[in-house]
């Protein structure tokens, strides 16, 4: 059976993007691997909606059984220049909306 989460990630564009996103990646979800895609990554760069490409990091993915406080551990343990800029945005299978969460 599936249980999909729907993920955004968002941090702040002071951070070494492409350090940090091998550094997310490292996370291994319940033997399964991990990718986080950039909106802004070559295979994905596209206009969304508007006229302009985005000006922050977005981050993407969809997660089959995702351990999300394993992956609050992984990020938290991450050094990040902005930590308080750092969103986590999650919806899981059964939710009704999205909700955020912040490292402490």
């Amino acid at each position: 059976m599936s249980i999909v989460t729907n993920l955004i990630l968002t941090f702040s564009l002071s951070e070494d993007t492409l350090s940090k996103e091998k550094e997310i990646n490292l996370f291994f979800n319940n033997g399964r691997d991990f990718k986080i895609v950039s909106v802004d990554s070559d295979e994905t760069k596209i206009v969304y909606g508007g006229s302009k490409y985005f000006e922050t990091n977005i981050y993407l993915g969809a997660y089959n059984h995702l351990d999300i406080p394993e992956l609050i551990k992984h990020l938290d343990d991450i050094e990040w220049v902005e930590r308080e800029n750092v969103q986590l945005i999650i919806k899981e299978d059964q939710d009704k909306k999205f909700k955020i969460i912040e490292l402490t």
